[in-house]
């Protein structure tokens, strides 16, 4: 019998974190908490998917961290699946990243989507 043991990184300057699919509901924001022994209170990760007629489709906003909050939101999603072609990524401490990557699965019409996500520690590449 074949056993998966584990799914190794081709850049081996990311650490895995967190991942995984949840449900959300249009509106109302996720909260995800980031704890470091580097970082003195938690960063609060708050990601909000809705649909707003002044903003663009699939439009990705993020603001500075205030408060030790991180609001990000994403708008007007694609019917099917839509999100980040890229992962984001901030620069908290020294050459550490706080980096994420998400996709959001949406029918026409729905109040709720599936969000399929993947936080991750990196360094930042030296020249």
């Amino acid at each position: 019998m074949l056993e998966v043991i584990s799914l190794g990184q081709n850049n081996p300057n990311n650490l895995p974190i967190l991942n995984g699919i949840t449900f959300g509901f249009m509106g109302l924001p996720l909260f995800f908490v980031v704890k470091h022994k580097k970082i003195e209170t938690d960063l609060m990760v708050e990601l909000l998917v809705d649909n707003n007629e002044k903003m663009k489709p699939n439009e990705f906003v993020f603001n500075k961290i205030e408060n030790n909050v991180l609001k990000i939101s994403y708008f007007n999603p694609s019917h099917g699946t839509s999100g980040l072609v890229n992962p984001f990524g901030l620069k908290l401490f020294d050459n550490d990243i706080f980096a994420f990557m998400f996709y959001v699965d949406y029918l026409k019409g729905s109040t709720s989507f599936r969000l399929t996500y993947e936080f991750y520690q990196g360094k930042l590449q030296k020249d």
